[in-house]
């Protein structure tokens, strides 16, 4: 029975493939879905089933896939990272600050994190805060040429 539904599995995975090829991502997130209900062995999907949903732009879709993968990887750079991607693309900045904060106690020099806070606070109007991760940004990666431009932006328009 198995290796039944592992077969099944890998057929689907064949098919959400073609999907993604032909820019159908939420069709292929749908697809790699059900292969993972088949067939749940391979946790990774839903990473990848969440990186679709939200090219698919179905972002409550993708923070419930990643809750789902939380649930079993609490330390998941990447799960968090796409969840903060999704509450950004919500508008729901807080939420994002949020992740994006236990983010940085678990990878404390990843520059696309400290970019980020920079960004939602930002956004949040606590500007204070936006320069000081824009700063830590550059500090930790002096070539992060987008946090140059955004904490010139802020200086400008005070």
């Amino acid at each position: 029975m198995s290796s039944f539904r592992y077969t099944l599995a890998q057929n689907l995975l064949k098919c959400s493939q073609k999907f993604e090829t032909r820019n159908k991502q939420h069709l292929s997130a749908i697809i790699l879905l059900i292969s993972y209900r088949i067939y749940d062995e391979e946790k990774e999907l839903l990473l990848k089933i969440a990186t679709l949903e939200i090219y698919a732009k179905k972002y409550r879709r993708t923070i419930k896939i990643i809750n789902k993968y939380l649930d079993n990887n609490p330390e998941s750079i990447k799960a968090l990272k796409l969840q903060s991607i999704a509450y950004r693309n919500m508008n729901e900045h807080k939420k994002a600050i949020k992740i994006l904060l236990k983010s940085l106690k678990i990878s404390k020099n990843d520059v696309w994190i400290l970019y980020s806070l920079g960004s939602n606070y930002e956004k949040t109007n606590k500007i204070r805060m936006a320069k000081t991760y824009f700063r830590k940004t550059i500090e930790t990666d002096k070539a992060y040429s987008k946090a140059y431009f955004r904490l010139a932006n802020i200086y400008m328009n005070e």
